[in-house]
């Protein structure tokens, strides 16, 4: 039979934990700038046809180079304008007209920097990041290494009170405040020990193309002799 065990309303452990996991990146995204222009007598139209034709190519080129089923290819055009010269006298004039196109190429899986490689040098400076699985399976990690950190500061805490953890009282990723004996220790709990949907964003090391996930997360449990 267990020993009658005395639980202290009043008697809490507060304790954070810190969570990290470092994971490779599944996704990767780059872009190219493609401009078109013409002076006059060009038009409007004449300058966003050529625009058009010379972006279907790169396009055209770039879907060969890609798993049709997983990555993806976009562009987005600005409407034509007219751009300005000055002459000799410093005074600016139209001379024709501009349009530019920025197409984004978005890779997801593995192997993601020898296939940026084979889209070509003008694609460049590519963004990392993860899929929302990747991220999701990266985030529990963290939570689980935060949980288990916090956990463990809270039981040598109390071992060294001649003490020992009781129930989870309270839990979230912002600050949470030690409830107060009485009736508002039910309505604190209830409000504060959902986990927060929001997390920190993933931090990136461009170097390593590595991607760290972190969680920090609070934790309240009850005391107990």
């Amino acid at each position: 039979m267990l020993p009658a065990v005395a639980v202290h309303a009043d008697r809490y452990a507060s304790f954070s934990g810190n969570g990290s996991v470092e994971v490779q990146p599944d996704v990767a995204t780059v872009q190219e700038t493609v401009t078109e222009k013409q002076a006059f007598p060009a038009t409007e139209d004449t300058v966003a046809a050529a625009l058009a034709a010379k972006v279907q190519t790169k396009v055209n080129a770039l879907k060969s180079k890609i798993n049709a089923a997983q990555d993806v290819v976009t562009f987005v055009t600005s409407q034509p304008e007219k751009y300005q010269e000055r002459d000799e006298r410093g005074n600016y004039h139209d001379r024709g007209w501009t349009a530019t196109t920025i197409i984004t190429v978005r890779l997801k899986g593995s192997n993601l920097h020898s296939r940026l490689q084979t889209l070509g040098p003008r694609m460049s400076n590519p963004r990392f990041g993860l899929s929302e699985a990747a991220e999701r399976a990266a985030e529990q990690e963290a939570i689980v290494k935060a949980t288990q950190h916090a956990r463990g500061k809270a039981e040598a805490s109390a071992t060294a009170s001649g003490n020992r953890l009781g129930k989870l009282v309270a839990s979230g990723d912002h600050h949470v405040e030690v409830p107060v004996p009485g009736p508002r220790p039910a309505a604190a709990r209830a409000m504060m020990s959902r986990e927060s949907a929001e997390a920190p964003a993933p931090l990136v090391d461009t170097e390593k193309a590595m991607i760290t996930v972190r969680r920090v997360l609070h934790f309240i449990w009850e005391l107990m002799d």
